[in-house]
């Protein structure tokens, strides 16, 4: 995904401007736990002190399309034009934070909780034709944990009978 100019000052170009919005598709989580999402990004040029930015946010079951929690943002630094992470997310960019350059750079995050779905969206500003965000591989990951089957009823009890094979 590309992120370029999005307060472009055609008329009609961007009906969010000044930030532009990427609301990916719901995905199914029923089953899996441990979720990781990750992500790849980079930064082209020379970007506007306090102006640009990109974040990412998720949203889980029943707050899909309403209420988003921001796990990761990346922030002009006030200073010079780089872009930073934002590490203690306050949506702006942190002295030492990783400086995101035109390498592309790995990123990951633990969902804190479990949930049976979630929905990605990202939000980012820039303002002149040759700044670019560049996302790649956004990745939501996890372990399936099977169906845990209770052997020992409540009450009563319990046999199992072996077969021996033929």
């Amino acid at each position: 995904f590309l992120l370029k100019d999005v307060n472009e000052a055609t008329v009609g170009a961007n009906p969010n401007d000044p930030v532009g919005f990427l609301l990916l598709d719901t995905v199914d989580l029923t089953g899996f736990r441990d979720i990781e999402i990750s992500l790849r990004i980079a930064a082209a040029t020379d970007l506007e002190v306090g102006e640009d930015f990109v974040v990412f946010d998720y949203a889980l079951d029943t707050d899909i399309g309403s209420g988003y929690t921001l796990f990761k943002s990346f922030q002009t630094n006030g200073i010079s034009t780089n872009m930073e992470e934002d590490t203690d997310l306050n949506l702006a960019a942190d002295d030492g934070g990783t400086v995101i350059g035109t390498n592309m750079l790995d990123f990951s995050f633990n969902l804190p909780s479990t949930a049976d779905s979630i929905q990605l969206r990202m939000r980012g500003s820039n303002t002149v034709a040759v700044e670019l965000f560049i996302i790649d591989q956004i990745t939501i990951s996890g372990i399936n944990y099977p169906e845990i089957v209770n052997l020992f009823p409540a009450s009563g009890t319990a046999s199992i009978n072996p077969t021996t094979p033929t």
